[in-house]
Order: structure tokens, then C-alpha cells, then sequence
């Protein structure tokens, strides 16, 4: 009974993982996200990253598997933080925006990368942005820079140092 509801537990998480994906991949070809201007097309794409979130966290809570993560206690406040923290993530995103306009070479990397197919397509957007980037922005942030601070790490100076080059890593790429 438990090895089914193991089962359960994985397919719902590929499952979750496709749909994410799709949202990226796919939606953004329909014709009728393609009618939408940019605000409600980003609004959209948020909505359903939203929706997913919930189904996630819900699908992650019913199967206890967060028990496996320690002492943690879930309480359903803890989904309140997570939807407050969305949308505030949200509202900063479309201040940047604002803020921070897109360069022409963003919007030509953007472009590129939209048409790419065959290999190009696999190492681009497979390769790199799953397995080569995550990894060395993990070696850089938490093995280099928080080993190095390790003697600041009672002040915390450790988490903000790398969390501050980690977001800026981000913000400058466009």
C-alpha cells in the first residue's frame, strides 16, 4: 500500500513537472496568448504558475512526504506565506520591468532562443538551463562564497553576501 501511494507521489510530481513546462513551452504559441498584450500575457502565464504552485504544495502536504524533511510541522498558514510571497514576488517582477527595461540584447537573445530547434534546442534550454546553470550558480553561491564566509557565519553574513550576488547574477542578465 505504501510502494502505490510512493507511486502516486512520483507520477503526480512528473505530472506537475510536464505541466510547468507546458506553460512555458507551449502556451506561449496558442493563438489566443499571442492576441494578449504583454501585460495580461505575463498575468496569465503568472495565474497558471500560481495555480500549479497551490496543486503542488497540496499534492506535497497530502502525501506527508514533508515529514522525510525533519522536525518541520506544516500548518496551512504556511500556504498563505507561500500566496502572499507569490504575489509580492510578482509585484516586484512588474516593477523591474519598469524599472529596468529590456536591452536590445535581451530581446535578441529571447528572440534566438524561441526559434531554436534539433540539438541547439536540447543544449540550450535542456542542458544548460537545467543541469549546467543551477549547478554552477549552487557551486559559486553556496560552495565558494559561503565555504570562504564561513568565519561571519554566526552574523549571517554568509547567506546575505551570497544571496545578494545570487539575485544580482539574475537581475543583471537582462
Amino acid at each position: 500500500m505504501k510502494k502505490m501511494k510512493e507511486v502516486k507521489f512520483h507520477l503526480a510530481t512528473g505530472l506537475l513537472i510536464l505541466t510547468y513546462y507546458l506553460i512555458f513551452n507551449v502556451t506561449s504559441d496558442l493563438d489566443f496568448m499571442v492576441a494578449l498584450s504583454d501585460n495580461m500575457y505575463y498575468v496569465f502565464q503568472v495565474l497558471l504558475v500560481l495555480i500549479l504552485g497551490t496543486i503542488a504544495t497540496i499534492a506535497f502536504v497530502k502525501s506527508e512526504h514533508w515529514k522525510e524533511c525533519g522536525r518541520f510541522q506544516f500548518r496551512w498558514s504556511y500556504l498563505g506565506v507561500f500566496l502572499l510571497s507569490f504575489f509580492l514576488l510578482f509585484v516586484w517582477a512588474n516593477l523591474t520591468t519598469y524599472i529596468f527595461p529590456r536591452t536590445q540584447n535581451g530581446s535578441t537573445v529571447v528572440e534566438v532562443a524561441t526559434n531554436l530547434t534539433g540539438i541547439s534546442y536540447f543544449v540550450t534550454r535542456i542542458l544548460y538551463t537545467s543541469i549546467i546553470a543551477p549547478v554552477s550558480e549552487e557551486v559559486v553561491c553556496r560552495g565558494l562564497l559561503m565555504t570562504s564566509l564561513s568565519k561571519v557565519k554566526r552574523y549571517y553574513l554568509d547567506v546575505l553576501v551570497s544571496a545578494a550576488i545570487f539575485g544580482a547574477m539574475h537581475v543583471l542578465q537582462y
